[in-house]
């Protein structure tokens, strides 16, 4: 086994072994931290994706695994009626805490930008925020850093745990319908 693969089973004992065996909120995230919960489910989501590839797993715990970061995703994206990227579902965050994004695109950058109620003046389409707490309470607050920060670990969290569901989702698909999904590459 693979130095860098290692590690993944003792995380899923981290999880309490079935991936996202923490605590969840009603609406079903897996809820760690009242900072950026948001990261924590999408992190456990890719390593439980990640998880789900190793030939010494069973298909039943596969198959959980990827239901897990499924669920976790379909959250994220809005599935509970509200979404937690900015410019994808409705209703998406529209006052993230992110400081170019509050501020006018001509002039200068005062507190009043930060303290307004309006929606930021700059979209920063794709950006996940924090995420709500452990009652599934969010509110679209620029504020509150807790909740609508777009910090880079949360988004690099939300990036890896996409592409890897996709990429196990092709290779499922392709492996029943015995087509090949994938896109050829193009050599200029």
């Amino acid at each position: 086994m693979s130095v860098h693969i290692r590690p993944i089973p003792v995380h899923m004992l981290y999880l309490k072994t079935d991936c996202g065996g923490s605590a969840y909120t009603p609406q079903g995230l897996m809820y760690a931290n009242e900072w950026g919960s948001n990261r924590y489910a999408v992190n456990s989501a890719f390593v439980c994706i990640v998880a789900s590839t190793l030939p010494t797993l069973d298909n039943d715990r596969k198959q959980k695994y990827r239901k897990f970061a499924e669920d976790q995703l379909d959250y994220i994206l809005g599935k509970t009626g509200k979404s937690f990227v900015i410019g994808y579902g409705s209703p998406y965050p529209i006052q993230p805490h992110h400081r170019a994004s509050s501020c006018p695109l001509a002039g200068s950058c005062e507190w009043d930008s930060f303290h307004s109620t309006a929606p930021n003046p700059q979209l920063l389409i794709g950006a996940m925020v924090g995420g709500p707490d452990q009652l599934d309470v969010w509110t679209n607050d620029r504020t509150d850093f807790k909740s609508n920060g777009v910090y880079l670990d949360y988004n690099a969290d939300l990036q890896g745990a996409a592409a890897g569901f996709k990429a196990v989702s092709t290779r499922v698909q392709h492996l029943v319908t015995g087509t090949n999904t994938q896109q050829k590459s193009i050599t200029p």
